[in-house]
């Protein structure tokens, strides 16, 4: 089983380039189904496993107290194994392919307006000095271009030129999208770059973000700093760093924004991922109505 399993993580890590988080996810749910099925029915090959071992893992899971979500992560990671046992001959027969997904609830970020991150972002708000700036920095390119953590972490120090118009940016999947750069948020970061050589001079860290003590930035320290300073704008929203990546999509939508254009902006495979938008933009939605629906207002005589 582990054999297989390993095979199966090369195939997410070297042909569909799944970011790492995911990578050891999913390996770890399928090491646990694993366990399940030789503690609990002596099987150790997976051409054995029917479809109700499978719901038997689940039942177990949720008597321990999973919740859907959790379920719905698992399943997806048991459906993707087996069907690529399949298709590449190590088994013949899917066992998950009868098993459904438990439902969920659309689930998106609170919306925060954008006069109250526009408070946040002043640069009065912060410090002059390297940590000040950089903590700075790091928020205005989550909000102003949307970035996932993931994105804001790979970036370097040579993205950046003086002047620059564009930012190219490695996505999901490693797709590699482009985004504009507005003329305040050049000039943040060509601030903030003076300060990083201040205070590092000597440095031969590419990565654009660095710790108080010059190291690369990690995901861990990202989610720190944003819960810092969104906590410090005293409102109860959220405090994760996908909350701006959701500020930035749903003000672009507030603003008439093109919903494609933002599919773009976004780095979204699917336009149905971006629709989602729709729904956390009723002031957009109202608009359009008004716009466009005969009966929206009263017509004179």
């Amino acid at each position: 089983m582990k054999k297989t399993i390993a095979v199966f993580r090369d195939h997410l890590v070297y042909e569909r380039r799944l970011a790492e988080h995911t990578v050891i996810a999913y390996t770890a749910d399928l090491n646990q189904l694993s366990s399940f099925l030789q503690e609990d029915y002596g099987l150790t090959a997976f051409d054995a496993v029917r479809p109700s071992h499978l719901r038997s893992y689940l039942v177990s899971l949720a008597s321990d107290g999973a919740v859907n979500s959790t379920l719905a992560r698992k399943l997806a990671a048991i459906r993707g194994f087996f069907a690529f046992a399949k298709t590449h001959g190590f088994l013949k027969t899917n066992p998950s392919a009868v098993l459904r997904s438990p439902k969920l609830p659309k689930r998106l970020p609170p919306a925060v307006s954008a006069p109250k991150l526009g408070q946040l972002l002043r640069n009065d708000q912060f410090s002059d000095d390297f940590s000040g700036q950089r903590d700075l920095t790091v928020l205005l390119l989550l909000y102003s271009l949307g970035l996932r953590r993931a994105e804001l972490l790979s970036l370097n120090v040579s993205d950046f030129t003086r002047g620059a118009k564009e930012l190219r940016v490695l996505g999901k999947r490693s797709k590699t999208r482009v985004l504009p750069i507005p003329d305040h948020v050049q000039s943040q970061v060509e601030h903030y770059l003076s300060k990083r050589e201040e205070a590092f001079p000597e440095t031969v860290v590419e990565s654009l973000f660095l710790t108080n003590r010059g190291k690369s930035f990690y995901p861990k320290a990202v989610y720190t700093l944003c819960r810092k300073h969104l906590e410090r704008a005293a409102w109860a929203d959220g405090r994760s760093p996908h909350l701006l990546r959701h500020a930035f999509a749903t003000h672009l939508m507030d603003g008439g924004a093109d919903l494609r254009a933002v599919q773009e902006l976004l780095g979204h495979s699917s336009l149905a991922s971006t629709q989602v938008y729709l729904h956390a933009s009723p002031k957009r939605l109202i608009e359009v109505y008004q716009k466009a629906h005969p009966k929206a207002s009263p017509r004179s005589g």
